[in-house]
């Protein structure tokens, strides 16, 4: 499994407990952020920082699952993840409010679906935002994902409510073709 994937402005790496845990919790204990994410609570305290840090990369380490840390140079400002499920590949993602607005997000989803597309595993991907996330919205359109006409309920812990929610899905895309299995076909 690739563990770096990089663009021209980005590095996608392992998020490292050592490294990482100090702008990690920064990011999660943004109730702006995290209250766009429906799994991480509010207050975020450095111990739960620090615990899923570990249990992502158990994760990893175990199923087809991987978080992750965006890198823009200078450390940790989001994260981005996919996981294999039932249904195909649900993705998330969060960025710290001084990575917002410079299209980083988008990129980052960009190179994560190429991964994804290039795993024998690749299937269709998903992702729910909340309703009031625009931002989010606009980066899964730039994508290629198409939102459902349903609007659903998702719990925010950093809300402590539910919240209404769109599920946006991506089609499979097949990898490219590399030149050499084109010399083959």
């Amino acid at each position: 499994m690739q563990d770096r994937i990089s663009t021209e402005r980005l590095t996608l790496r392992p998020i490292d407990p050592a490294r990482d845990v100090d702008a990690f919790h920064a990011l999660c204990a943004d109730l702006e952020t995290t209250r766009m994410v429906g799994s991480f609570p509010h207050p975020f305290c450095r111990f739960h920082a620090e615990a899923r840090i570990f249990l992502m990369n158990a994760q990893a380490a175990v199923m087809p699952a991987r978080t992750f840390a965006i890198d823009a140079g200078r450390g940790l400002i989001g994260t981005i993840g996919a996981s294999l499920g039932a249904d195909g590949w649900g993705v998330g993602y969060m960025m710290s409010p001084q990575g917002r607005g410079r299209g980083l997000m988008t990129e980052a989803l960009s190179e994560l679906l190429a991964w994804i597309d290039a795993r024998p595993d690749a299937g269709p991907v998903s992702a729910c935002v909340f309703t009031d996330n625009a931002a989010s919205a606009r980066v899964l359109e730039k994508a290629g994902f198409t939102r459902s006409p349903d609007v659903s309920r998702g719990w925010s812990m950093a809300r402590l409510a539910y919240h209404p929610t769109w599920t946006y899905r991506r089609a499979h895309c097949a990898a490219p073709i590399v030149a050499a299995e084109a010399a083959f076909a």
